[in-house]
């Protein structure tokens, strides 16, 4: 036997053992991970401080390289491995066969047997937390099975990934003319991603209970690190490994996954949308709107039917569906916080004029003005989109008591707002956690402060969303911008009854027991009430104060916005010349009459405006008599 093979065979154990010492493997690689080699349940892999299950003990070590003491058929026997961290969840090795110390003449020639086409195996860590996936949804795709297969091209299938971007979601669609096609949807976990050349890789764990276990649950992918053209080609491996797996072009699956882009031009919201506020509240008080800075994308938050829970639903602006241009989309919104009044003449002789804005609706708005409190009601339906200053006549009973003014100026500032439909179509793009898809929604502008919101059912393909199929029978929601109160119409004073042939209404589960409900409202309040008389009770009136948010009027209906202290959400106040309803909720057309009412009077408001002069008369006539009588009792007395 060769001397220098007995010194060696006399020397590598005791320099093994030297070197055991300070060899171990990092701690950011201690953990439990599984090997498509090593599928049985029973045969886990683990790496610990100075062991890898199933391969041994460390005793060496040189930058990536690894020796690890092991026995194969009873005796002691040396592997080498060469072993990268992709990522802190994904460890991938070549390897030496395990040899006999006469195999080998030093650690280093024991790395050098490992062959450079050996293959590539790959752990990927059990339970592994969830890591961004390097792919960003939405996409369309095509696939086609083994890359040589038949794609599928028509209906093309969607992927998107989740509101965190750690999940991704694979909506395949069959194509009639593809065997291997089927329609199903994969939910998958990234839970590690690297780039090497022009290729990322991540790998994929699936969400759903697989019944080949760990060995069907992960997967890798691989594509393109650069779009050309919006496009991105992907392949996925065939089994729980990356070997294999060199290029986009080969895998078990081929994807072509091309990038969903919005309409050519730039897809913004409209920006009557953030004229009052950035915050939409649903009229059931359940849902609000944000809109985001930017007027691109917005957030709805639902609240649980207990309020306890929220969920959320974030939308981006995809397109905008081009509309007929008619009257309705184009008249003006009044916006009474806009209205200004000139005058000239705010005083005359030390004496202030007052004035009190009434609004009966957007288009009639009636001004108190001066002294004697005259009443001016404007129309302001026939304003144009520029700023235009609308001169009106004058009225009022004593011209002298004010020279040189017999002219009132109403002036309407218009926000570019106003230059944009009122009803606008939008596709958007929706997420909510792992959901998402594209839905078509209508836009529609009451008023200032309310919009009414129709959207239809989800649709994996943005192309297709405002189809009938998608939505023939739209979700309808009204919001409101802002808590702020508005003067109240239906100036006057009213009696309800019933109608016999209609279930018991908000008002009757109110006034239980009452033979007459009346209404005050208008004369500029921004609070109308409705009282109950309770004959029999403690106390026998009951009143139901609504405070005002919103008025518009459609098909020859008015609709009124209400709310009640203490209630969550708000109501609608319906009436035609026919009747009214009220309820809790949504305006709705057409809705059934609940109530017959009739006018009893004018607002004692409005009575007392226009009969404080007289009334101040009246009070300065009986001081002056008072002041005689007591007087001549006086000269009598002391007489």
């Amino acid at each position: 036997m060769n001397k220098f093979l007995i010194i060696w065979l006399f020397v590598l154990p005791f320099s093994l053992a030297a070197n055991r010492r300070g060899c171990s493997f990092p701690v950011m690689w201690f953990g439990e991970y599984f090997q498509v080699e090593y599928a049985n349940p029973l045969r886990t892999l683990w790496v610990t401080n100075r062991t890898i299950t199933e391969k041994g003990e460390c005793v060496w070590n040189s930058g990536s390289q690894y020796v690890l003491k092991s026995e194969d058929s009873g005796q002691t026997c040396w592997r080498c491995l060469s072993i990268y961290r992709k990522h802190h969840n994904v460890l991938q090795y070549k390897e030496s066969d395990c040899e006999y110390a006469s195999q080998f003449s030093s650690e280093s020639d024991l790395c050098n047997h490992i062959p450079g086409d050996g293959t590539m195996y790959s752990m990927f860590r059990r339970n592994a937390g969830a890591t961004a996936c390097p792919l960003k949804g939405p996409h369309m795709f095509t696939y086609a099975k083994g890359g040589t297969g038949q794609p599928c091209l028509d209906p093309k299938s969607y992927m998107d990934t989740c509101h965190d971007n750690t999940r991704m979601k694979l909506h395949y669609q069959a194509c009639h003319d593809v065997k291997s096609s089927q329609s199903i949807t994969e939910d998958w976990k990234c839970i590690a991603s690297w780039v090497e050349g022009s290729h990322t890789y991540f790998v994929g764990e699936l969400m759903e209970d697989f019944h080949l276990g760990d060995q069907g649950r992960f997967r890798c992918f691989v594509h393109d690190k650069d779009y050309k053209d919006g496009i991105v080609r992907m392949g996925v491996s065939v089994s729980a490994t990356c070997n294999g797996l060199p290029s986009p072009t080969q895998g078990d699956k081929v994807f072509t996954m091309e990038r969903v882009l919005g309409s050519d031009e730039k897809c913004l919201y409209p920006l009557w949308l953030l004229e009052s506020h950035h915050t939409w509240q649903g009229i059931s008080g359940r849902q609000r709107i944000h809109i985001n800075t930017g007027h691109r994308s917005l957030r709805i938050v639902t609240e649980s039917q207990d309020f306890q829970s929220q969920s959320e639903e974030h939308l981006i602006c995809q397109s905008i569906l081009p509309g007929e241009t008619d009257k309705e989309q184009h008249t003006p919104v009044m916006n009474i916080n806009r209205l200004t009044i000139l005058d000239d003449h705010v005083s005359h002789g030390g004496s202030e004029y007052q004035k009190a804005i009434y609004v009966n609706s957007p288009s009639d708005i009636t001004y108190e003005t001066g002294k004697s409190g005259n009443l001016i009601t404007i129309n302001t339906a026939n304003f144009g989109y520029q700023q235009q200053q609308k001169k009106l006549p004058y009225l009022q009973d004593n011209q002298q008591q004010r020279p040189g003014r017999d002219r009132l100026s109403l002036q309407q500032h218009h926000p570019a707002s106003l230059m944009e439909p009122q009803v606008v179509k939008i596709v958007q793009h929706v997420k909510s956690g792992c959901e998402s898809g594209y839905i078509c929604s209508q836009f529609t502008r009451l008023g200032h402060n309310l919009m009414s919101l129709e959207s239809g059912a989800m649709s994996k393909d943005p192309k297709i969303a405002c189809r009938d199929h998608y939505f023939s029978n739209p979700k309808k929601a009204m919001y409101i911008a802002g808590s702020e109160a508005i003067a109240c119409p239906l100036n006057g004073r009213y009696t309800f009854m019933l109608e016999q042939s209609r279930k018991p209404a908000f008002l009757e589960e109110k006034c239980s027991g009452s033979r007459k409900v009346q209404l005050s409202s208008g004369c500029g309040a921004t609070h109308l009430r409705f009282e109950c008389d309770r004959p029999g009770q403690a106390n026998n009136v009951t009143q139901l104060n609504f405070q005002c948010h919103a008025h518009w009027t459609s098909n020859q209906e008015s609709h009124l916005v209400v709310s009640l202290a203490d209630n969550i959400g708000y109501y609608c106040l319906t009436y035609t010349e026919n009747g009214m309803s009220l309820v809790a909720g949504d305006c709705q057309t057409d809705r059934p009459v609940q109530y017959r009412f009739s006018s009893t009077g004018p607002c004692i408001q409005a009575l007392s405006a226009t009969r404080s002069s007289a009334a101040r008369s009246y009070t300065w006539t009986n001081t002056k008599i008072i002041f005689i009588f007591s007087s001549l009792f006086f000269y009598i007395f002391h007489q």
